[in-house]
């Protein structure tokens, strides 16, 4: 039972880790492969996890022209 809890925590703190990852790729930005990058290298600094998460929810582009 200990080892289910411990699994579900890393679980969770892993995805909110990757939450502009995630918002990225939910709303099909164009730079979702740069925030992601971004998201997993700078992300522990708090404030790369800030950037890449306004990064996210910056405005998508139209790619149809």
């Amino acid at each position: 039972m200990e080892i289910i809890g411990i699994l579900l925590i890393i679980v969770l703190i892993t995805a909110i880790y990757f939450i502009p990852t995630i918002v990225a790729f939910q709303r099909g930005h164009h730079n979702r492969w740069p925030i992601a990058v971004l998201n997993f290298f700078l992300g522990s600094t708090g404030f790369g996890w800030v950037a890449a998460l306004i990064w996210s929810l910056t405005v998508v582009e139209d790619s149809r022209g």
